[in-house]
């Protein structure tokens, strides 16, 4: 039986967890085949088999955790896969050849143990005999139970239901592909207080809370997405001195001119926004001053002084909000693309993003960043540096507002553009310069036809 281990994925992979099972003990595969739908830090991803055979052995079960390294799946021929199911897999395991991706195993485990559904039944002691069926009773063969149960719910849905302490498997499935919905598990959770309970709880509670001010009603572990952002965000703070710039731009004539790609045949099927303008107008910006497409590279305490690394091209990382969090998928080498590339880039990040079908390797390698507060329906803030990154830009929501041209007051479309910089590397005066030339594109997006 070839043995099967959970490969590093992603640069910096040390676990992930088990979101849905392709397949079950007794399967028949082929190289390639999708086994298993994992959860990192960072996205969704399916893990083909390097094997062809049969399933013999599933090491985890849905919602468990699984470090790098450790036994996921057995997989060899049909002719013991019955035998080997039951034994614990170590007799069989063809750890002498190299599997692509697999690290070191660990020697602790992290696993979490699945919540068993509680039974009235007792089991039978051992010197009782059971009771002789009845001679009109016909045989009956015992039904097989499947070694694993694979139950639909998104991910979001299986974190709540893992965090309330529900199996999945036990909650009757509402949603429109037969998957578990969130409302589902608040159902089944409902279902479960023990009769008369409701009433009493709910008194308990409201008195706590009026007698505790700070009384707490839920505790929440910090995992996945949410986890990486946190500490991604703590390492920027706290190594990057960040200055931001606020600078307030007349967006009319890029509208227009998104206006005139949506009617051109040539832009059939082709989502075009103010996004798109922003991500050439900071790859112009960042051509023409390159020293925000760079990094400072602390020094070593062996004398390898302080530097600032310059990047040969600009690969621009898009902050997107998610049903998983923040994920900020990467456009590389940006300054090869023209408009219409970008526009299609930005079309297939984004569509992966929602599905949460961003690969690993599309998150990484970022020189520059850009968010857009706009799509929140917020005028502007304040980002934070994706960490070891000089520059970030986010766009505002453009909206009407009264506007002077030519001395008169008129109706324009503004929006306000700002941005966060590492002070180490780049002075006021350098940041001034950087963003008035994205806010000069913004405002005059002809200048983007001679690329």
């Amino acid at each position: 039986m070839e043995i099967f281990k959970l490969p590093d994925v992603g640069e910096g992979l040390t676990e992930a967890d088990i979101v849905e099972w392709r397949v079950a003990v007794g399967d028949t595969v082929a190289v390639n085949d999708v086994l298993v739908e994992i959860e990192t830090a960072k996205s969704l991803v399916e893990l083909p088999s390097p094997f062809a055979g049969t399933i013999h052995k599933l090491f985890a079960e849905v919602g468990d955790t699984v470090l790098v390294g450790e036994d996921l799946i057995g997989i060899g021929d049909s002719a013991t896969a019955g035998d080997e199911s039951e034994s614990n897999g170590d007799s069989a395991v063809a750890a002498d050849k190299p599997l692509v991706g697999s690290g070191p195993k660990n020697e602790a485990t992290r696993r979490r143990a699945r919540k068993k559904p509680a039974t009235s039944a007792q089991p039978r002691p051992a010197s009782q005999k059971p009771d002789p069926a009845p001679e009109s009773a016909p045989e009956q063969a015992p039904s097989p139970t499947p070694a694993t149960t694979v139950v639909l719910a998104k991910p979001p849905v299986r974190y709540f239901a893992k965090t309330q302490g529900v199996d999945l498997a036990q909650v009757t499935p509402t949603g429109p592909r037969g998957d578990v919905t969130r409302a589902d598990v608040e159902g089944f959770l409902n279902q479960s207080t023990p009769a008369g309970a409701t009433a009493t709880s709910g008194r308990t509670r409201a008195q706590a809370q009026a007698t505790d001010p700070r009384a707490i009603v839920a505790r929440t572990p910090v995992k996945g997405v949410r986890n990486a952002t946190a500490n991604a965000v703590m390492q920027s703070y706290s190594q990057a001195p960040h200055v931001s710039v606020f600078k307030d731009v007349d967006i009319t004539r890029s509208m227009e001119f998104l206006a005139q790609l949506k009617a051109s045949p040539s832009w059939e099927g082709i989502k075009v926004s103010p996004m798109i303008l922003a991500i050439r107008a900071m790859v112009r910006a960042a051509t023409i001053y390159p020293q925000f497409n760079s990094l400072w590279e602390s020094g070593t305490a062996d004398g390898q002084p302080d530097e600032i690394v310059q990047y040969q091209h600009v690969n621009v990382a898009v902050a997107a909000a998610t049903p998983r969090g923040l994920i900020v998928p990467v456009i590389p080498q940006a300054d090869l693309l023209s408009l219409k590339d970008t526009a299609r880039a930005m079309m297939e990040l984004t569509s992966r993003a929602r599905e949460g079908k961003t690969q690993p390797a599309e998150l990484a390698g970022g020189t520059v960043s850009i968010t857009n507060f706009g799509s929140l329906g917020l005028d502007a803030g304040t980002p934070i540096l994706t960490p070891g990154h000089t520059a970030i830009v986010g766009l505002g929501k453009g909206s009407k507002k009264p506007w002077v041209v030519d001395d008169q007051i008129v109706p324009r479309t503004v929006l306000t553009l700002g941005g966060s910089f590492d002070h180490r590397v780049v002075d006021g005066a350098e940041i001034a310069a950087y963003l008035g030339e994205i806010a000069a594109v913004l405002a005059e997006p002809a200048v983007l036809l001679d690329e």
